[in-house]
């Protein structure tokens, strides 16, 4: 079930018993700035789509082996109906798509 917010854009979904975001939060174009943080490892909450595949999306990308437009259209063939955010990461509305630098 989801919820919508006053113009009809989806909000939030209901899972069992949790209320989450509608949005997909993904950190993978955020993951060279992440390590140089000092970041060593993430959390990947299982979808409902090809995890491993999305591991190793994520795994590419932290090694160094998949450009910036690789990754994005990698993670959306994966997941297609997911509309993706990072805002919360960059100080920025959490539902916000924010290109990495």
């Amino acid at each position: 079930m989801e919820v919508e917010t006053l113009n009809q854009e989806p909000f939030l979904a209901v899972n069992g018993l949790q209320a989450v975001s509608h949005r997909c939060a993904s950190l993978v174009g955020d993951l060279p700035a992440l390590r140089e943080m000092g970041v060593a490892s993430l959390r990947l909450s299982p979808q409902h789509c090809e995890m491993v595949a999305v591991a190793w999306v994520f795994r590419d990308v932290g090694d160094g082996r998949m450009e910036a437009a690789a990754r994005r259209e990698a993670l959306a063939a994966l997941y297609p109906f997911a509309p993706f955010s990072n805002g919360f990461l960059h100080g920025k509305a959490g539902v916000a798509p924010v290109e990495a630098a």
